[in-house]
């Protein structure tokens, strides 16, 4: 039983560590796509490279974060089982 508590409590750790870090993601490329809007040719090379490699890594995120709602799912079943 306690076990199972630390488990729960780790993935959610692990979960909203993972939330803050999407929303940083998400935030940053808010701010760079309202950049474009303003910004010379040049620089919206730079910008839209940028945004793109940002949306690669929500993109990864977004999966750990699944990863661990999926985790998290099994391990309430499991217990449920016992």
């Amino acid at each position: 039983m306690r076990q199972e508590a630390e488990e729960r409590k780790a993935l959610e750790a692990e979960k909203k560590k993972i939330e803050k870090e999407e929303s940083k993601f998400n935030t940053e490329i808010i701010k760079l796509q309202e950049q474009l809007q303003h910004s010379s040719q040049d620089d919206l090379d730079k910008l839209q490279k940028r945004i793109t490699e940002l949306q690669a890594q929500l993109a990864d995120v977004v999966v750990k974060k699944s990863e661990i709602t999926k985790l998290q799912s099994e391990l309430a079943d499991l217990h449920e089982q016992l």
